[in-house]
């Protein structure tokens, strides 16, 4: 678990402090990110989150923590969407750059539900708070928004 874990670290942060930001989906074989042209998927980043997560529950290594932490504050604060009139959140599809234009995404972009708001992908977006919750009983995971 830790390798796996180290491998990530190494590959999406790339001994830098811990900034989802710099977050790709995609990265090349040699671990180059392309800088601009790049998507952050809500539910490869959740993903990401219960690995570091569940990694710390197995290792006790704070860095995995940290990542966890980090990544959850970063899915809570640009990945999801509060509707006041409804009282829910709905989580993005992701997060698109092109040309430095961020532009979000709330359908999804496969081809088996595109342009719908499945709900899979809901799921996942809680994978990796729901396990960090589970660590660190801090609520602030599901903290509605204001």
């Amino acid at each position: 678990m830790a390798a796996v874990a180290d491998f990530y670290l190494k590959a999406q942060f790339q001994g830098k402090p811990i900034d989802y930001k710099d977050y790709r989906t995609i990265i090349r074989l040699t671990g180059e990110k392309d800088a601009d042209n790049y998507r952050q998927e809500t539910d490869t980043i959740s993903r990401l989150v219960y690995g570091f997560a569940s990694a710390y529950m197995m290792t006790g290594d704070d860095r995995y923590l940290e990542g966890a932490e980090k990544g959850t504050e970063y899915l809570r604060d640009h990945m999801r969407f509060y509707d006041p009139d409804e009282k829910v959140v709905y989580w993005y599809h992701g997060i698109m750059s092109k040309a430095s234009v961020r532009q979000k995404s709330f359908a999804s972009e496969f081809g088996d539900d595109f342009d719908a708001i499945p709900a899979y992908e809901q799921i996942y977006a809680l994978a990796g708070p729901l396990q960090t919750y589970r660590v660190t009983g801090d609520h602030a995971s599901y903290k509605m928004p204001s």
